[in-house]
Parts: C-alpha cells; structure tokens; sequence
C-alpha cells in the first residue's frame, strides 16, 4: 500500500469532515428547534463527506501499484491524469460553494448535478431528471419535513416565492 496523491488529498478531505462535523456540533442558537436546525445541515453533510472519503479512501489504498516500466511516459502520463482528476474536483467543489452562495442551494442543487452529469458525456435527459429528482428530495428531506431553512443565496429568485 503505497500512498500515492489521490489517497493524500482523501485523507485531508477525511480529516476536513472530522472537523467540520466537531464544529457543527458546538454550534448554539437562541431555542431549541433553532439549534437543531442550524446543526442539521453542516452534521448531514460532515457525515456524507466522512462516509464517502472513507470508502474513496479504502478503494485507493487497495489499488494495487502498476508495474514499474522502463519507460517513465506512461507513468507521467498516468500521474498527470490523475493530477487533473484532482484539479477538476477542486474545481467542482469550488463552484458549487460559489453558486450555492450566489443563487442559494435549492438551485445550486439542481444545476450543480445537470451540469456535471452534462459534463461527463450524459445526456440532456438524464442531466435533467438528476439534477431534478436530486434537488426535490434535497427540498423534500429537508426544508419540508424537517423544517430547516435552506440558504436562499444572494441574488433574488423568484423562484423562491412559490415555495412554501
């Protein structure tokens, strides 16, 4: 098991979760319910994040090392591939806070999933329906059945005086 660039970056994303999740937890508000709500989100996607780059995590470090070739183009060509694996998600991550932050998460939701199922050779349809069926339970799970009020972003959006 050799620690390669990929199961480095897990292991902060890890370590970040763990964080995040010990943060959540020492956030307070005025009641009850309104502690609960401002904890619900940042626990739900500290656990997510654990959970996931854990299993990343695990997957990584089970992957068996290539061969070492005479030649060192493939082995270059492999690392700057996986190099810009990396980059893209940054990328990813980044612009999704940045939308989330500009149009609030309802939206974020929906566009961030269409957009990079969209990316990835997927088709219209089924970017569309994603993205969709993604945010509707996202809204469902939490705004309507646990009441917790999702970020509504920067920029006004109609959209969001329809919505109970």
């Amino acid at each position: 098991m050799k620690m390669t660039g990929s199961a480095y970056f897990l292991l902060f994303l890890l370590l970040l979760a763990i964080v995040l999740l010990y943060v959540s937890f020492q956030l307070t508000g005025l009641t009850p319910l309104q502690t609960f709500q401002g904890r619900l989100l940042p626990v739900v996607m500290s656990i997510s994040l654990a959970v996931l780059t854990a299993f990343g995590l695990f997957v990584e470090l089970r992957k068996k090392a290539p061969k070492e070739s005479p030649a060192g183009e493939e082995e270059t060509t492999a690392r700057r591939a996986e190099a810009r694996r990396e980059v893209d998600t940054i990328v990813w991550i980044i612009g999704y806070l940045v939308v989330i932050f500009l149009i609030g998460f309802d939206l974020a939701n929906f566009l961030l999933v269409g957009a990079y199922l969209k990316a990835y050779n997927h088709g219209w349809v089924m970017s569309i329906a994603c993205g969709l069926v993604w945010a509707m339970l996202i809204y469902v799970l939490l705004d309507f059945l646990l009441g917790v009020d999702l970020y509504e972003g920067i920029i006004y959006i109609p959209l969001y005086d329809f919505l109970p």
